[in-house]
């Protein structure tokens, strides 16, 4: 059963790689678990990619090991940080940003593979990390790779965050 909906909608974001692409967060919280979607909108820069990695802020009171799975999700996550491996980060652009308490790699770099332009995978609310809910989220930040314009997407790199 799902308790709360947390929508990120493509408008908002900010961008700090070579070519802007937009997306659509949706988490949801059930017994158990906090499910992620994230999928690629082309409704705004019309580029398409591949999602490499998914960033998340997590209220700071919540502590805990979090145990994600998922189809896309092949390599370990990283903690704390806004680099987690294989270009995998939300490094450059203006300013600073802060680390994020948690990052799912997504897929395997390149998009060799074919573009992974949605993804979805669950966080277990369980031990230290019972506490997690929807209200817990308080950033977002996608890695894209290989965007640009179409379907097959390009050369390009996106660092999107709100």
């Amino acid at each position: 059963t799902t308790e709360e909906v947390c929508l990120v909608g493509p408008a908002g974001w900010q961008h700090r790689g070579s070519d802007a692409m937009d997306y659509t967060v949706a988490i949801t919280q059930s017994v158990g678990a906090i499910h992620v979607c994230v999928a690629v909108d082309t409704s705004v820069t019309g580029n398409t990619g591949d999602i490499r990695g998914v960033f998340l802020g997590i209220d700071d009171t919540v502590g805990g090991v979090f145990t994600v799975s998922g189809a896309d999700v092949v390599e370990a996550v990283c903690v704390n940080t806004k680099s987690c491996g294989g270009g995998n980060n939300l490094n450059g652009g203006p300013g600073s940003l802060a680390n994020f308490e948690l990052v799912v790699p997504i897929g395997t770099p390149g998009s060799s593979g074919g573009l992974t332009t949605s993804t979805c995978f669950a966080i277990a609310r369980s031990g230290a990390a019972a506490g997690v809910t929807v209200a817990s989220f308080t950033r977002f930040g996608v890695r894209g790779q290989s965007v640009g314009p179409g379907t097959s997407g390009g050369d390009g790199s996106s660092k999107e965050y709100q």
